[in-house]
Order: C-alpha cells, then sequence, then structure tokens
C-alpha cells in the first residue's frame, strides 16, 4: 500500500512533466523516502547518500547530498538560515557535467529534456547503484 501511495503522490507531483515523472519512477524502488517542503511546493526524494528536491512546478530538480541537505534544513528550523535550493535556481553544474567532466559536486541540476535526459538517466543509474561508474575508465 505504502509503495502505491508514493507512485500516486510522485505521479500527481510531476504530471505537468511527463519526462521527469517517468524518470524517476524508474528509481522507486531505490527511493527510502519522501517529504514534502510546502514552501517551495517541492517533494523530497530521500535515496540514502542524496536526495533529489523536485519541483512541482518547474521542469527541473535538485540533486543534494544528503549531508549538506540535512544541513541547510537543520539551519533553517534553528536559525531561519534559508536553505540555498529555497530560490528554486539552477546549480552551476548539472548531470552532463557528472558524467562528461568527472566532476563532483554536492548539487547538480537534473533536467529531464533531450539529451540532458540520457546525462540524467545515467548519473542516477550511477547514483542509484544500477550501474558501475565507469566514466574514469571511458576518459583513458
Amino acid at each position: 500500500l505504502s509503495k502505491w501511495l508514493f507512485v500516486n503522490r510522485l505521479a500527481e507531483h510531476t504530471a505537468e512533466f511527463p519526462k521527469k515523472q517517468e524518470t524517476l519512477l524508474r528509481y522507486a524502488e531505490k527511493i527510502k523516502g519522501t517529504s514534502i517542503i510546502e514552501e517551495i511546493n517541492s517533494l523530497v526524494l530521500d535515496f540514502g547518500g542524496f536526495v533529489i528536491i523536485d519541483f512541482r512546478d518547474l521542469p527541473y530538480s535538485l540533486l543534494y547530498d544528503k549531508n549538506r541537505y540535512e544541513r541547510e534544513i537543520r539551519d533553517y528550523k534553528k536559525n531561519d538560515v534559508l536553505p540555498i535550493f529555497f530560490d528554486r535556481s539552477t546549480s552551476q553544474l548539472a548531470a552532463r557535467d557528472f558524467i562528461i567532466d568527472l566532476r563532483e559536486s554536492s548539487c547538480y541540476t537534473l533536467f529531464y529534456d533531450g539529451i540532458d535526459l540520457l546525462y540524467t538517466r545515467d548519473m542516477l543509474d550511477i547514483k542509484t547503484g544500477l550501474e558501475p561508474d565507469l566514466r574514469r575508465q571511458k576518459k583513458v
């Protein structure tokens, strides 16, 4: 029952963006929990080592390192310091930077259109353990 509720929640949340919905549903088995941040109309998908903050009305999501996310939420609750993702802007790095340039960061923007969708899926496959990280071998 809880899986059905989650899938329904995700489907409702991403209804305006079918490619986003399809992509995130692909990783449903890897999601450990969800929460909602009403202030920014977002759904947080907890994958253990990272979270995806998905904005209901925007065509992209943010992938955040879980420790950074928890630190920013803690600061928000204790000291009213707004998390960086509250501004709903994109990160300087995207999934393409992770896949092609091997750039590591605590925050990436996930786009769900065109060629960016392929990078997003490749990145999520690696981050969720569905595929091994062979990026270093590709560069040689």
